[in-house]
C-alpha cells in the first residue's frame, strides 16, 4: 500500500466475508466487485471484526485490501450491537488515515455502526480537504 495515490474505495464493515450472511455478505461482494470493475483504484475495507486469513491470496484483486481493528475473538461485540469505543475512535481515525494517502477518496459506511464511523471520518477530511459529505 505504498504510496497510495489516485482514488481509494474506503469501505467500513462490521465483518468482512460472508460467515454471517446479510449486511457482511453485501459488504463482501460489494468491496470485490468494486476491486474488480476500478481496476486502477485501490479498494480497502475497514474490518472491525475479521479474519482476512479466510480470504486465499489467489481469489482477492490484487488492488483489494483488508484491514482490522481486532481478531476474530471479539466478533460477539460487532454482532450484539455493542459497538462503542474504544473501536469506534480507532476506526474513524483508520479511515481518515487511508483517505489521506489518497488524491480522491470514496468512503462507504451504510449500515446502524458503520455509516457513522464514514461519517465522521469523511467529515474530519472535508473539514481538511475542501470538499463535501453526501
Amino acid at each position: 500500500m505504498a504510496g497510495m495515490a489516485g482514488t481509494a474505495v474506503i469501505l467500513v464493515a462490521t465483518h468482512w466475508g460472508t460467515l454471517y450472511g446479510g449486511i457482511n455478505s453485501l459488504n463482501y461482494s460489494c468491496a470485490r466487485a468494486l476491486a474488480e470493475h476500478l481496476p486502477s483504484s485501490q479498494v480497502h475495507v475497514l474490518s472491525i471484526t475479521a479474519n482476512p486469513k479466510l480470504e486465499k491470496a489467489a481469489d482477492k484483486p490484487k488492488n483489494l485490501f483488508i484491514h482490522t481493528l481486532s481478531d476474530e475473538s471479539d466478533v460477539s461485540f460487532a454482532l450484539t450491537g455493542n459497538f462503542n469505543e474504544p473501536y469506534r475512535a480507532r476506526a474513524v481515525q483508520r479511515v481518515i488515515e487511508l483517505a489521506q494517502a489518497a488524491e480522491q477518496a470514496w468512503i462507504i459506511g451504510h449500515d446502524t455502526y458503520t455509516g457513522f464511523i464514514a461519517y465522521d471520518a469523511a467529515a474530519s477530511v472535508v473539514s481538511v480537504r475542501s470538499g463535501r459529505v453526501v
